[in-house]
This record gives structure tokens, C-alpha cells and sequence, in this order.
């Protein structure tokens, strides 16, 4: 029998992120991210995770290693314009996340 894995409450853009970053990473990576950023996109609430500024990750984390894995996700969500990731994220983010 598996372990059953926590279930976090997002919205619907977040979710799909969220969802398609974790699929995207080798088997032994997914447990590190997956709390991570599902804590933090829970945390969020209504608001597309594409929207958010540099002092919110600041705000929500508490170490460089929550701040790394959230710009992991915020890249790839960039690079592969995840449901048009690219096109809502501020210049403000994207300067951060070169």
C-alpha cells in the first residue's frame, strides 16, 4: 500500500502549474518539491501564482531552499508558457528570475 499524499487547496491555474512542474521532475525529486509548493500555492489563495512579486516569495518562505524551488517552478511555468504563464507574469518577476 502507498503512501497517501496531502492533498493542498489552490486554484485552478495554480493547481495545473503546480501539477504539470511535478510531473515534469524525476521520481526523486517530487517529494522535496511537492511540499514546498503546495504549501505555498495553498498559501496564496485566489491569486495566480504569475502575479505575485519578488517580497511575496520573500513573505511566504523562510529559507533559500523554498525560495529556489519556487523560481524552479516560476522558470519552467515561463519557459514553457503554462496557461499563458508568460504573457501574465510582471517584468518585475521575470528581472528576478534571471
Amino acid at each position: 500500500m502507498g503512501r497517501k499524499l496531502k492533498e493542498y487547496l489552490m486554484n485552478f491555474y495554480n493547481r495545473n502549474y503546480y501539477e504539470k512542474f511535478i510531473n515534469s521532475l524525476s521520481s526523486g525529486s517530487k517529494s522535496a518539491y511537492r511540499g514546498v509548493l503546495g504549501r505555498f500555492l495553498e498559501e496564496l489563495g485566489e491569486q495566480d501564482v504569475v502575479m505575485i512579486t519578488p517580497a511575496d516569495v520573500l513573505k511566504y518562505t523562510s529559507s533559500k531552499t523554498e525560495r529556489a524551488y519556487i523560481r524552479s517552478l516560476l522558470i519552467y511555468i515561463a519557459k514553457n508558457n503554462i496557461n499563458d504563464g508568460l504573457n501574465k507574469i510582471s517584468k518585475q518577476l521575470l528581472v528576478w528570475l534571471i
